[in-house]
């Protein structure tokens, strides 16, 4: 149950990355306006993060 608490809390940061990775590939072709909502994307997911490790 230690173990698996922990892996479920990454969980959906590990989705968010792998279901991204399309996005990231097409980053230099993309509009400055999309590339600025993919920004705030990532700035979300930080202080996710931050917010679920302080948590902890």
């Amino acid at each position: 149950m230690k173990i698996f608490l922990p892996v479920v809390s990454i969980l959906p940061l590990l989705l968010f990355v792998l279901l991204s990775a399309p996005a990231w590939v097409c980053w230099p072709f993309m509009s400055e306006r999309r590339q600025g909502v993919m920004i705030e994307v990532v700035q979300k997911m930080i202080d996710w993060t931050r917010v679920c490790a302080k948590g902890r």
